[in-house]
């Protein structure tokens, strides 16, 4: 009995460790296999693109391609998993081409029905028009009787309105005269109250600045914020340094038609040349208008390279310091 329960723990054991020795190798594999990334950029009268992403050995890729149109495609381990694809635009013309025979069908019926309802109108007799145009002339009487009618109702209502209004403005010119030194002593009022808003928060605001320069005196005077925005300074160097291409290649042929315009932007090209990379070619024609050229980019990033930063800017104490003050400033 105890020798089957220990071959059971034995068989666990093993599996266990199995287990964890898989999740090492895929911790080991998550920081220290880099994420590899490049593109191709090709301008010969048309731009073409083509940028790509990769990462544990091309198991997980991402690209994206731009030549007559843009598409973009995810890998997982070689297989596309078309959730970047566009089918969704395929599927559009698809439906743009089926809305389109739609409407051609119906236009088609469309010109069918108009056709029989003119040759029916030019075979019915002359008869059945002369009827409905006496149909007509009846209904156009009734509508002018109808119109007259209301026009009528109106000129009394208005007339009976302008009577009344005669007598109520008879009334109400006593009680006008009397509001008038109400009304004027009512915009005078305003008008002060208005001010007074006006010059408190004219005062209001000249309190919040001459706060908020005092208390930017006290940071630019703190030392501890200079410090800390130097730590954050050499960590975004060295970040840049990390992820920058570890190679670049290409050329540039350009030219304009006046060879003036060349010269000065070769002349300020050349200013910044020893930023430029060794296998990039620069090349300016003085005699025609052109304009060419190609570029390769590759590099790497690494993922150990950047928790390392962040653990570097976690336990800087310099800044660790500037976020409480900021959180004490924020509550104040």
């Amino acid at each position: 009995m105890l020798h089957i329960v220990l071959t059971i723990l034995k068989i666990l054991g093993i599996i266990l460790l199995a287990l964890l020795s898989l999740v090492l190798v895929l911790l080991l594999c998550v920081l220290f296999v880099p994420i590899r990334y490049s593109a191709r950029i090709d301008y010969h009268g048309k731009l073409t693109a083509d940028a790509r992403v990769s990462f544990l050995f091309r198991m997980l890729s991402f690209r994206f391609q731009k030549n007559i149109r843009m598409t973009m495609t995810f890998r997982i381990f070689g297989i596309n998993t078309h959730w970047l694809d566009d089918e969704s635009d395929e599927r559009s013309l698809k439906g743009r081409k089926k809305r389109m025979k739609q409407m051609e069908k119906e236009t088609e019926m469309f010109e069918r029905l108009s056709e029989e309802i003119h040759q029916k109108q030019q075979s019915e007799p002359s008869s059945e028009s002369e009827e409905t145009f006496e149909e007509l002339q009846k209904l156009e009487k009734q509508r002018d009787a109808f119109v007259k009618r209301e026009q009528d109702q109106k000129t009394e209502h208005m007339q009976q309105t302008i009577q009344e209004s005669k007598i109520s403005g008879n009334e109400t010119e006593h009680s006008e005269r009397i509001s008038v030194f109400d009304r004027i002593k009512n915009f005078f009022s305003s008008i002060q109250l208005k001010i007074k808003y006006i010059f408190r928060r004219f005062c209001d605001t000249i309190r919040n600045i001459y706060e908020k320069s005092k208390r930017l005196k006290e940071v630019l005077q703190d030392e501890t914020i200079w410090q800390a925005f130097r730590d954050v300074k050499t960590e975004a160097i060295r970040l840049l340094k990390h992820i920058r291409p570890r190679r670049i290649k290409g050329y540039l042929h350009f030219g304009f038609d006046s060879p003036c315009n060349t010269g000065k932007l070769y002349g300020f090209i050349c200013m910044f040349y020893t930023v430029l990379p060794k296998n990039f070619l620069l090349q300016a024609d003085f005699d025609q208008k052109v304009l060419e050229g190609d570029l390769l980019i590759k590099g790497r990033i690494q993922i150990y390279y950047l928790l390392i930063i962040a653990l570097r800017l976690y336990r800087n104490d310099n800044l660790r310091q500037v976020m409480k003050k900021r959180r004490t400033y924020g509550r104040e």
